[in-house]
């Protein structure tokens, strides 16, 4: 069986197609309600963008849930959504009410009415912060303050003018091919396998993303054979950052040591020279763009979140634009040196 909204490319999920099927003028009248409860990728998933698309053309939304706990034994969160088959063109304005419950227990009381707040956030978003995405996500923790300030980032505008920086995709920056990298195709019990107590000729290697913490590797003093290494064992090698993959916020931090690791971590070689890795490492670890982070890619996965590969090429890294040579900014930078050490 095939249809062309299941998605593109990649993962497929016949939810997609309900959605698209009976959100439908044929199956709904004008006014008619529709509701579904739906896993939460839908949200955000590339996959999800026709489905998205049909609820945005079709349906006035009237109110969209994103709730843990509706499935206990499911290993993702949920969306309940609501809304009312359009009887003419979309109208400007319009609000959605948005709830967001964190826990099982805050969707027993929500769902019963409870006069208790259960909601970790509960408000109205403008149907036009959904419409504005690029693939039509419902990125409701957009509110209006931080949409300007994320539509600022990704139009990459310098924070000032004439300040000498720019922003730049951190992709742009790890340009050459391989330069954002997923670890080994292996698991914690394989790597035990492989670990060997002789070093001599070996790679140092992590067990997982748990090694990685905010600017430094932890070393657990491992190394497996270097013929082991299905991947280009050189780039390993090489000094770069790595940042975990399973989380909810980007941690990221320098490997000086040249480490393996496996495909819970990703691995980045910045490729321009007039760029340290440690300017690099500062903004990743920023309150500002785990902001970024959150708003956009892991807030909406309750269970289990997760930074993709095309999540960390997107991100927004400020980068000095110089004018004028090394030789001639030394001084400027001895001078800056010395008044630090004071």
């Amino acid at each position: 069986f095939y249809s062309p909204y299941l998605g593109k490319a990649g993962q497929s999920d016949y939810y997609l197609l309900f959605i698209h099927k009976y959100a439908a003028k044929k199956y709904l009248k004008p006014g008619g309600a529709i509701s579904f409860v739906v896993p939460d990728p839908l949200l955000c998933r590339g996959n999800a963008e026709s489905a998205r698309l049909r609820l945005l053309e079709e349906v006035d939304l009237v109110s969209l849930v994103h709730a843990k706990g509706i499935f206990p034994e499911a290993g993702v969160a949920n969306v309940v959504f609501l809304g009312r088959r359009r009887a003419d063109t979309p109208g400007e304005g319009l609000k959605v009410h948005v709830a967001r419950l964190e826990t099982r227990e805050a969707c027993r009381h929500y769902f019963k009415g409870d006069a208790r707040p259960a909601a970790a956030l509960e408000r109205d978003v403008s149907i036009d912060v959904f419409r504005s995405t690029p693939a039509k996500e419902f990125r409701y923790l957009l509110s209006e303050g931080a949409e300007k300030v994320i539509a600022r980032l990704d139009t990459k505008k310098p924070p000032h003018k004439n300040c000498g920086v720019v922003v730049r995709s951190l992709g742009s920056i790890a340009s050459a091919r391989g330069s954002i990298f997923r670890g080994e195709e292996v698991g914690k019990a394989k790597i035990r396998t492989l670990i060997g107590k002789n070093r001599s000729g070996g790679v140092p290697i992590l067990l997982g993303g748990e090694n990685v913490h905010r600017y430094a590797v932890r070393d657990d003093g491992f190394f497996i054979p270097s013929e082991s290494v299905r991947k280009d064992v050189n780039r390993y090698r090489r000094q770069k950052i790595l940042v975990q993959k399973s989380t909810g916020r980007l941690i990221a931090a320098l490997d000086k040591k040249g480490f393996v690791f496996p495909q819970s971590v990703y691995g980045i070689l910045v490729n321009d020279p007039r760029i340290g890795y440690a300017f690099i490492l500062a903004q990743l670890n920023s309150h500002l763009i785990n902001f970024y982070v959150q708003v956009m890619f892991t807030g909406y996965k309750l269970v289990q979140p997760q930074i993709e590969i095309e999540d960390i090429k997107r991100l927004p890294v400020i980068v000095p634009e110089f004018e004028e040579s090394v030789e001639a900014r030394q001084p400027s930078l001895e001078s800056a040196k010395g008044l630090y050490k004071q």
